[in-house]
């Protein structure tokens, strides 16, 4: 079932999902059209982290790659960016600057993409130069700082190797010297000792220090400035046409599924069984529009597929009531439902069967019987309800085929009090020994309760269900208003089926269901499906 359903929203809907994918790619082409041309500008820079003389090696090699990581994150950072902008008068966007390491080397890329090509290189090449002057300064910064706490150390050495040989010269002066005096004089001849050992140490790395501020400048080098590109960028037309056409597929394919899951329509025959236990009886592709007007022929009859429809609604119907003379209301949730034209469509049917067949148009609201046959409604079923005496009897007029009809009449003030009067139910059973199948045109469920109210006189009801406007919860509660009556659903005609399945159980589409037998007593059963060749007489 789900797949069925899956299939049938396919095939509804497979052209919308096109129309976005058309779309989108239409749009990606304006989209690549109006785009500027780019143009890419490029700089390299060489990272030489080797402060001794001789070839790097491999932790050279990584302190390098590690270092143009870090130049990379500095580059593209909001400050560094923010000054370039000013300086250019532009707003130059983090997408726009591209700083990669190159792969095996120790070099640095600075990218630049702009619409105008010398701007570009001028973007890379001040790029460069602030990249290396920026690291030049903090490295010369960070060797003052380590050189000036150097160069207080090494005063401080200075001062204690002073104050220890002072000290032992004393020592040494002196003419006796006692076995304090003389253990004094080694203690301070191993911290002169120290001391000496530790200025040494120190004066070497004031040397070093000195030396790595004359070689700061060489940690970075420009060894390629960005030229002005003479060619734009690729415009990648085709991957942007491909990108929007992909999204304009995915969100109509998601404005389908919103559809399928907002759409609770009666979609196919199944449904009724599977939501609501009701028996589909036919599903007919009729369109109400224009005048009232017969959509089979009750003079000549023949086998198209909208004949073998009612046909077969009405051979479910016979097989739906047995046993008694029936009385069956045809109704619809909501108006222009088609409820009309089913009703005098199945009287002809029924007609063409040899049957004694008496139409009533119980629609008091909005009669249209009258107009299918082209019949006068000076008098009908509201002239006949009135509780005067009739002097004429019941005012049938004959329609086709022998077929008796009884119009609704003028429209009265009180169509609910008339449809639920005990007038109705005598009328009824006057007309039941005239005709083998009396079928009522009622109202609408849902806007009028004139169908509920002839529910105790006609309880046998047809609901005809529009497939391209009545919903799930529509018919529910078409459903809900009957079930405080005594109607009993015989079954369901889905009318105005837009997929033209045609005959219900007659084309190869659809297999007919069981139909419902009500036996004497009101009690139901289950007969076999009918023949799917339904050809009448």
């Amino acid at each position: 079932m789900e797949l069925r359903r899956y299939w049938n929203v396919v095939r509804r809907w497979w052209w919308l999902p096109l129309l976005g994918l058309l779309i989108g790619a239409g749009a990606g082409f304006l989209f690549s059209k109006q785009a500027k041309p780019m143009y890419r500008a490029e700089a390299y820079l060489y990272i030489n982290p080797v402060q001794n003389p001789g070839f790097p090696n491999a932790g050279d090699l990584n302190y390098a790659l590690t270092l143009a990581y870090s130049y990379a994150q500095v580059l593209r950072s909001r400050p560094v960016l923010d000054d370039i902008s000013q300086q250019f008068g532009i707003v130059l966007k983090t997408e726009n600057v591209i700083v990669t390491p190159v792969p095996g080397a120790q070099l640095l890329s600075i990218m630049v993409v702009d619409s105008d090509p010398a701007r570009a290189a001028a973007i890379a090449n001040r790029l460069s130069d602030t990249l290396v002057q920026r690291t030049q300064d903090m490295r010369v910064q960070n060797v003052q700082v380590v050189r000036q706490q150097v160069d207080r150390d090494l005063d401080d050495a200075r001062q204690r190797v002073t104050a220890a040989s002072n000290r032992l010269d004393q020592l040494r002066a002196t003419p006796t010297a006692s076995g304090d005096a003389l253990a004094e004089t080694l203690r301070l001849h191993d911290e002169l000792l120290q001391d000496q050992e530790t200025y040494r140490t120190l004066l070497a790395m004031q040397q070093r220090m000195q030396l790595e501020q004359l070689q700061a400048n060489s940690l970075l080098t420009v060894i390629n400035r960005a030229a002005v590109p003479a060619m734009p960028e690729p415009s990648g037309a085709l991957a942007t046409i491909a990108r929007f056409a992909l999204i304009g597929f995915l969100a109509l394919i998601a404005l389908v599924v919103l559809f399928d899951f907002l759409d609770d329509r009666i979609r196919e025959p199944e449904e009724l069984r599977r939501r609501f236990n009701l028996v589909p009886f036919a599903v007919l592709d009729f369109v109400r529009g224009g005048p009232a007007r017969l959509l089979i022929d009750a003079a000549q009859p023949r086998s198209d597929r909208l004949t073998e429809a009612v046909r077969l609604l009405r051979t479910n119907l016979e097989f739906a009531v047995i046993g008694q003379p029936p009385t069956v209301c045809i109704s619809s949730a909501l108006r222009n439902e088609g409820k009309s034209t089913v009703a005098a469509n199945l009287a002809v049917a029924e007609a063409q069967a040899g049957k004694r067949v008496i139409l009533i148009d119980a629609d008091l609201r909005d009669p249209s019987v009258h107009q299918f046959f082209e019949l006068g409604n000076d008098q009908g079923l509201s002239t006949a309800l009135l509780p005067s005496p009739r002097c004429d009897g019941v005012p049938l007029q004959d329609g086709p085929l022998g077929m008796k009809i009884l119009t609704s009449g003028p429209i009265p003030p009180n169509p609910t009090e008339l449809l639920g009067s005990p007038q109705l139910i005598a009328l009824l059973r006057e007309l039941q020994p005239q005709a083998d199948i009396i079928i009522l045109d009622t109202a609408p469920l849902l806007p009028f309760a004139d169908t509920l109210a002839l529910q105790g006189a006609a309880p046998a009801t047809v609901l005809v269900v529009d497939m391209r406007r009545t919903g799930t919860k529509l018919l529910e509660r078409a459903l809900v208003a009957l079930g405080g009556t005594p109607a009993n659903v015989l079954g369901v005609v889905l009318n105005k089926d837009t997929q033209r399945r045609g005959v219900y159980g007659y084309d190869n589409h659809l297999r007919p269901g069981p139909s419902i037998r009500t036996l004497a007593g009101g009690q139901r059963e289950t007969v076999p499906p009918l023949a799917q060749n339904v050809r009448g007489d």
